[in-house]
């Protein structure tokens, strides 16, 4: 493990007492620790990225932001701000989803050396950026290749042969009658059955069973939280897939998407009160057990909660009956889509 040569204070574009950061100095900083990665092959480094970092006068992204090697200000930087929702006004990213830290080594795969990115666990980015991330990253990597490691998942970075090029390279397929259909429906069919599985379950088995009753008795703690974080940020995630799938994919399940979504309001306020039971103290937390009568925010609190419960168990049903629908959809329910959407909840 070797040390990070990023200032923190230059980092900080907002700190106008010293000059910020050149993307020219930070390719050239993380192209010499790529080279010390080879070196050490297998041996694991802290990394930190902040996507679309540099940005020029008139508002156009010039690059990503990559440092490499141990630097504890930065990395408490990160932890407590970057990837953390609601501090967006000490972020130099304009989103959780934009940032990410963890560790980096060099392995060799097939014969050749291949750059191996590790997220914490706490990472929000999503892992279908992924690819396109990694092929921009090339520039800053000696044009070495480069994965990302999630939860023991290999992916990829684009390959299209064009290093320079960061736009999507998602493409649309022509079928004989005119209609357009995503040639990537597959992926995003069986993403939307991941995130939907992943989101309902939560409501279903840890929000009624834990961090409900936790919030009424007061005894919340940080695993409720990261739990609520995770859900939140599967939302965000489901919400981005969806506005992106084909019409033909958002219709069939846009009832069942919406009433996922619709609960996002209350889902809010009960992650407000978990979040403000966790920053109050100890001697406060005594005070309000010993209060005889709650009060009234606690009773509204409490009805918020039991309504949320009880809609879990319909928007679970719903999606049931869902379920149901897609593995008997015909060709003439929507045509040319039906293994696609038969696949979502197969």
């Amino acid at each position: 493990m070797f040390k990070s040569k990023t200032d923190f204070n230059a980092f900080d574009k907002k700190n106008v007492k010293v000059d910020n950061p050149k993307i020219t100095k930070v390719k050239g900083s993380s192209k010499a620790g790529t080279k010390k990665l080879m070196g050490k092959e297998g041996e694991r480094t802290p990394y930190h990225l902040i996507l679309e970092y540099f940005v020029d006068d008139k508002g156009k992204v010039e690059g990503h932001f990559l440092d490499f090697g141990e630097n504890k200000k930065l990395r408490k930087h990160f932890e407590q701000v970057e990837m953390k929702s609601g501090k967006l006004d000490k972020s130099m990213s304009e989103t959780p989803k934009k940032a990410c830290a963890g560790n980096v080594y060099v392995e060799e795969v097939k014969g050749n050396k291949v750059v191996h990115f590790e997220p914490v666990e706490g990472s929000k980015v999503p892992k279908a950026q992924w690819p396109k991330i990694l092929k921009t990253l090339k520039p800053f990597l000696n044009g070495l290749k480069a994965v990302v490691v999630i939860a023991g998942v290999v992916i990829g970075a684009e390959e299209d042969g064009d290093e320079g090029d960061t736009t999507d390279t998602t493409t649309d397929a022509t079928t004989a009658d005119g209609t357009e259909t995503d040639t990537d429906s597959t992926s995003v069919t069986a993403k939307i059955k991941e995130l939907v599985l992943g989101i309902t379950g939560v409501l279903k088995e840890e929000l009624p069973k834990t961090i409900v009753p936790n919030v009424k008795a007061k005894t919340v703690s940080q695993k409720d939280a990261d739990v609520l974080g995770r859900l939140f940020g599967n939302l965000e995630e489901l919400k981005t897939v969806y506005e992106n799938a084909g019409s033909d994919i958002q219709q069939k399940i846009e009832k069942h998407y919406d009433s996922i979504m619709n609960q996002v309001p209350k889902l809010e306020k009960i992650q407000t009160a978990l979040n403000n039971l966790l920053g109050v103290s100890e001697e406060t937390k005594e005070a309000v057990t010993k209060e005889p009568e709650d009060t009234e925010e606690v009773k509204r609190l409490k009805d918020l909660l039991a309504y949320v419960t009880e809609k879990t168990d319909e928007i679970w049903a719903s999606f049931n009956k869902f379920q149901d629908e897609i593995s008997n959809a015909t060709s003439e329910a929507l045509k040319g889509g039906d293994e696609l959407l038969k696949a979502l909840f197969k």
